[in-house]
This record gives structure tokens, sequence and C-alpha cells, in this order.
């Protein structure tokens, strides 16, 4: 089975100008205008029958679908930059403060210090 000439197997009343037209997305034969799209573009035609080209099956989107859920996805969008507007953080202000305690560096490092030194006689003494 060739995989060119495929589409001409599957449907062997279709010349080659129109699989031409299907590859380019026309409609429409070299001689032939379809005066539905020639006369009204933004009309959906009453069958939206899937296009063949290739390997790839073309379905063509419903219009009055799409637009409906193009207008919600804007209100949605719209929403939701009007809530993070509202909902935004202030800013935080915390008065300066000194952190550590009472207790100067050298004392809090003598403590430390001592500590360490208990916590390994302890250590020592746990394993005896």
């Amino acid at each position: 089975m060739d995989p060119y000439n495929s589409r001409n197997q599957l449907n062997p009343s279709m010349n080659s100008d129109q699989t031409a037209a299907d590859v380019s997305g026309n409609n429409q034969t070299s001689g032939n205008v379809d005066k539905t799209t020639a006369d009204s573009s933004d009309t959906q035609p009453a069958t939206r029958q899937p296009q063949y080209a290739g390997g790839f099956t073309i379905i063509p989107p419903n219009e009055a679908r799409r637009s409906q859920i193009k207008t919600m996805a804007q209100k949605e969008e719209e929403e939701l930059r009007r809530w993070k507007e509202v909902n935004r953080p202030s800013a935080v202000h915390l008065n300066p403060e000194r952190l550590g305690g009472h207790v100067s560096e050298s004392e809090a490092r003598q403590k430390q210090l001592a500590n360490l030194r208990g916590s390994k006689l302890q250590k020592k003494v746990k394993n005896i």
C-alpha cells in the first residue's frame, strides 16, 4: 500500500484538484467556487465534516462553541485579575528590634562552650 496514494484509494471518486484543495485548506476545486464560503465567510457550514489530508484528519472547529469558550475564558481572566488586585498582600512593616535576648555575644559563646563540654561528658557517661 502506497502511503502517498492511500487517500485516493480510500475515496476513488476524488480527483487531484480536490486533494490539492483539501491539503491547502480550501474546499474549492480549481474551476468551481464554493458559494457558501464566498458569500458568508463567518457562518459555520451545516455539517462539520472531517477533512482528510495525507495521514491526518482535520476536524473543523465548532465556531459557536469556540467563541463561547473564548468569551468565558476572557471573563474568567478578567475576574482573576480583579481578584488579584483586591487580594494583593500589603507591605509588611515591622519595627526593628534586637534579637538574641538580653545576653551579650561573649556570654552567649561562653554558655555555648559550657554546653558543648557538658554534652561530651554526658555522652561518655552514657557509653560507660
